[in-house]
C-alpha cells in the first residue's frame, strides 16, 4: 500500500491523528510505503526574506525571554538561594544566548540581565538607582564579558568546524578527480571526464585547450556553452599558454572577458590551458575555489603530459 506523507503540524496531529498515521497503525501485515517530501512544511511556503526576518526577531526576543525566565526563577526561589547566587543564575541565559545566536543576541541578553538584576535584586528595588555602585559594578561587567567571550569562542569553534569540512571536501574532491582520470584509457576520455568533474564542482562551463603542432590553441574537450569562447577569448588563452600565468575573469590580467584561463604546467612549461566560465553561484568559497582550480590544473597537467609523451 502506498500513501502520501502528511504535512499537518505536530500540534494538529497531537489533537487529531492523520490518515497516514491511522493507516500505518492499522495496516497489520500489509506493507505501507509512505511517499512525500519531508522538507515541506504546512501552510504557505515562506520566502527567504521572511525566514531571515523571523530568525532575526527570534534572536532578539528569545534572549530577553530567557533573561525574564531566569529573573522569575530567582524571584520565586529568593527564600532558598542567597543573593550571591542570583548573578550565577542570571548568567545562564547570557551563555545560552551567546552560544545559540551569536554576539549581538549575547550582548542583548547581557544588557537585559543587567537591567533585570538592577531592577529586581539591587536595592533600592524597582529602581534603576544603584545604592552601592562599587559593589555591583564588577557583576555588571562580568555579564558583558561572559556574553562577548562566549560568543567569540562559539564563533571560533564554528569557523574551525567550517574549515574542517572545507578541507575534507577539498581532499575528497581532489581524490575523486584523480581517480576518475586514472580510470580513463585515453587522453580524450581523461579530458572529457575532467570537464564533467570540474563543471560539477564549480557549476560552470569548462574548456580544455591544447595547442596543435603549429602552436594554435583550440578546445580539445569542453562542456557547456562555448559561444563566448570567441577569438578574443582564444587570444587571452594563447597569452596564458605563452606566459604560463592565469588570465581572464577574476584575475589581474585581461579580466574584461567572461572566461578564466589557467595554465597546465608540466616540466616547467605550459602544455595546455584550463578555461572556466562561471554561470551561476559556485558552491565553494573563493579561496576554496582557487585552491581546487590549482589542484585540478596540476593533476590535469600531469595526465596531459603523460599521454602526450606516451
Amino acid at each position: 500500500m502506498i500513501v502520501g506523507l502528511s504535512h499537518q503540524s505536530r500540534w494538529h496531529e497531537f489533537r487529531q491523528s492523520s490518515a497516514t498515521a491511522d493507516i500505518t497503525r492499522k495496516a497489520g501485515p500489509i506493507h505501507v510505503l509512505v511517499v512525500g517530501d519531508t522538507d515541506k512544511t504546512a501552510g504557505p511556503v515562506r520566502s527567504h526574506e521572511a525566514r531571515a526576518a523571523r530568525q532575526k526577531w527570534t534572536s532578539i526576543v528569545s534572549p530577553v525571554a530567557l533573561v525574564g525566565c531566569a529573573a522569575a526563577v530567582c524571584a520565586l526561589l529568593h527564600r532558598y538561594i542567597s543573593p550571591s547566587d542570583v548573578p550565577l543564575v542570571m548568567l545562564l541565559p547570557v551563555v545560552f544566548s551567546s552560544v545559540l545566536w551569536g554576539l549581538v543576541p549575547g550582548l542583548i541578553s547581557s544588557a537585559t540581565a543587567i537591567v533585570a538584576f538592577d531592577l529586581f535584586f539591587v536595592p533600592p528595588y524597582f529602581s534603576f538607582t544603584i545604592g552601592d555602585l562599587k559593589q555591583y559594578a564588577p557583576t555588571f561587567l562580568i555579564f558583558i564579558i561572559v556574553g562577548v567571550v562566549t560568543s567569540l569562542l562559539e564563533d571560533t569553534i564554528l569557523r574551525q568546524e567550517t574549515r574542517g569540512r572545507q578541507r575534507e571536501r577539498f581532499v575528497s574532491t581532489v581524490y575523486e578527480f584523480s581517480h576518475d582520470l586514472m580510470a580513463g584509457r585515453s587522453l580524450e576520455e581523461n579530458l572529457n571526464q575532467a570537464t564533467r568533474d570540474i563543471a560539477e564542482a564549480f557549476n560552470c562551463d569548462v574548456a580544455i585547450l591544447i595547442p596543435d603542432s603549429h602552436g594554435v590553441v583550440a578546445p580539445r574537450a569542453s562542456i557547456g556553452n562555448l559561444q563566448t569562447l570567441d577569438d578574443n577569448a582564444i587570444g587571452v588563452a594563447t597569452w596564458t599558454l605563452n606566459q604560463g600565468l592565469p588570465a581572464g575573469h577574476g584575475t589581474e590580467t585581461l579580466s574584461h572577458i567572461d572566461w578564466s584561463f589557467y595554465p597546465l604546467i608540466a616540466h616547467e612549461r605550459a602544455i595546455g590551458i584550463l578555461g572556466i566560465q562561471l554561470h551561476g553561484e559556485s558552491p565553494s568559497t573563493p579561496l576554496e575555489q582557487r585552491q581546487l582550480i590549482d589542484a585540478f590544473a596540476n593533476i590535469l597537467a600531469l595526465f596531459v603530459a603523460r599521454n602526450v609523451s606516451s
